[in-house]
């Protein structure tokens, strides 16, 4: 179990590595949002708690496949292109791709492409990865806290 425990462990960090070293914009980004999720977590006591936080640590290891321009781009609000928007659309389900064979991980996988798509969540875990996502966004796009809290609560009301 010890040994199981610490591959799942030596796995995620080999993929966040990797992100950080391929995409360091999405990097930067899969770290708030562990942070804005942590706290998330703790205030709504979510359980258990690696998975709410390991899914949004590798929410964004699909950029891997986004070029550092595009995400630098689409983050200055910049208009983009329809084909540069399916790109960038495209990193969730990428990044479902990538983890849903890892042993314990399947569930976060899809968790990561249910967050991103049009239909409303089903699971906490991809509800929560929502709009810890939208809040993100938000903050990072120079809305102050409490207005990107009352966003979300018109945008997700319940």
């Amino acid at each position: 179990q010890e040994l199981l425990e610490q591959t799942l462990h030596g796995s995620i960090q080999v993929l966040v590595d990797v992100l950080s070293l391929v995409n360091p914009e999405a990097f930067g980004r899969s770290r708030r949002l562990r942070s804005y999720m942590a706290q998330l977590v703790g205030a709504a006591n979510l359980t258990p708690r690696w998975r709410f936080e390991t899914a949004a640590l590798l929410s964004q290891l699909g950029c891997v496949t986004v070029p550092v321009e595009l995400l630098t781009k689409a983050r200055s609000g910049a208009t983009l292109s329809p084909t540069e928007h399916a790109v960038l659309a495209g990193h969730p389900a990428c990044a479902k791709e990538l983890l849903q064979h890892i042993p314990r991980l399947e569930e976060i996988a899809q968790a990561i492409a249910q967050s991103a798509s049009a239909e409303p969540p089903s699971e906490p875990l991809a509800m929560a990865l929502r709009l810890v996502t939208g809040f993100e966004a938000q903050v990072h796009g120079g809305v102050d806290r409490a207005g990107a809290v009352q966003r979300l609560r018109t945008d997700h009301p319940g």
